[in-house]
C-alpha cells in the first residue's frame, strides 16, 4: 500500500514537471516569434507611410497593403470649444483630413493632418505608431504643401503659396517652432530629403531654382542657386 502511494506521488510530481517544462517551452517560443516580429518591423519602418481610416492610424506599404497600429486618435484639445460639427463631443478624430505622416525610426512617428478649414494639428508617436499624442502646430498663414520627416525631435513644415510661402521648422519635438530664411519670400519649396544628418531643400521660384542644405538640423543653412 506504501509502494503504490509512493509511486502516485511519483507520478503527479513527473506531471506537475512535465507542465512547467511545456509552459516554458512555450514562453521561449513566444518571445523569440515576438522578437522576430520586431527584427522584421525595425528592418521595414522606412517603407511605411501612416494613414488614417475614420481616425484609425494604419502603415501602408509601397505596395498598398495596410496594417492597423492602434486604435483611433483622440481629437485635438481645441475642439472641446468648438461646435463645429460636433467636434465639442468628439471622442476620437472625424471628417476625412489630408494626411500627411511618416516613421522616422522603428519607433517614432509623425503626422500632420489638415481640414477643409485650413486647420492643421501635429501629433507624434514614441511607440511605432500605436498611441499618438498631440503637440505644437507652428503659427501656419495657409496650409501645408510640403511637410520633411527629419528625426523624432525634427519636422520641417512648407506651406503653401499664398501670403508669402513660410517654412517652419521643430528641433524640440513640437515644443516649439521658428521660420526658416528662404533665398525669396515667394520660394516655394518643392521637395525635401534627408540622407543621414543632411537636409536638402529644393526651392524653386517662376524660373529660379536653390538648393539649400543643412547638416545642424536647419540651425545653418548653405543655399546655392541652380540653373534648369
Amino acid at each position: 500500500m506504501r509502494k503504490l502511494f509512493q509511486n502516485k506521488v511519483t507520478i503527479i510530481l513527473l506531471i506537475i514537471a512535465l507542465v512547467v517544462l511545456l509552459a516554458a517551452c512555450n514562453q521561449n517560443q513566444g518571445a523569440s516569434e515576438q522578437a522576430g516580429e520586431q527584427i522584421k518591423d525595425a528592418s521595414e519602418w522606412k517603407k511605411q507611410e501612416i494613414i488614417l481610416k475614420n481616425g484609425v492610424p494604419y502603415a501602408m506599404d509601397e505596395q498598398g497593403d495596410s496594417t492597423k497600429l492602434g486604435e483611433a486618435i483622440q481629437p485635438p484639445d481645441e475642439w472641446k470649444d468648438q461646435d463645429l460639427g460636433g467636434r465639442n463631443d468628439a471622442s476620437t478624430l472625424n471628417g476625412k483630413p489630408d494626411v500627411q505622416g511618416e516613421l522616422v525610426s522603428p519607433t517614432d512617428g509623425w503626422l500632420v493632418l489638415t481640414y477643409t478649414r485650413g486647420d492643421t494639428y501635429v501629433y507624434k508617436s514614441a511607440d511605432g505608431g500605436n498611441t499618438w499624442a498631440e503637440t505644437n502646430t507652428p503659427d501656419l498663414l495657409y496650409v501645408p504643401d510640403i511637410v520633411g520627416f527629419i528625426n523624432k525631435d525634427c519636422l520641417i513644415i512648407a506651406e503653401k503659396l499664398f501670403v508669402g510661402v513660410p517654412v517652419y521648422i521643430t528641433r524640440d519635438g513640437g515644443e516649439s517652432w521658428e521660420q526658416i530664411e528662404m533665398p525669396d519670400e515667394k520660394a516655394e519649396v518643392k521637395k525635401i530629403e534627408v540622407t543621414d544628418e543632411l537636409i536638402t531643400m529644393t526651392v524653386e521660384k517662376d524660373a529660379e531654382i536653390w538648393v539649400m542644405k543643412s547638416s545642424d538640423l536647419g540651425e545653418s543653412w548653405s543655399t546655392v542657386q541652380s540653373l534648369q
